[in-house]
C-alpha cells in the first residue's frame, strides 16, 4: 500500500523504470478509501470486489506525481 497523497493505492514495477498504480476494490471498500482514490459511489457499488482499477502507468517520476 502506498502512503501520503496516494494512500489506499498499490503500485507494481512493470519495467525497471515504469510503474503501474492501481486499486483493488475489495481492499478499497474494506478500508473506506473510495473518496481518497477518487472512486464515484455509483461506480464502486457496481464493480465486483475482485475488480482491479488501473489508474496510471508511466515512468517512476510521472506515475507518482
Amino acid at each position: 500500500m502506498l502512503v501520503g497523497e496516494l494512500k489506499g493505492l498499490r503500485s507494481a514495477r512493470f519495467t525497471k523504470s515504469s510503474r503501474l498504480v492501481f486499486s483493488v476494490c475489495k481492499e478499497c471498500r474494506a478500508r473506506k478509501f473510495q473518496r481518497l482514490v477518487g472512486c464515484a459511489p455509483e461506480l464502486c457499488e457496481s464493480l465486483d470486489a475482485k475488480t482491479i482499477v488501473f489508474l496510471t502507468f508511466g515512468p517512476h517520476d510521472e506515475a507518482y506525481s
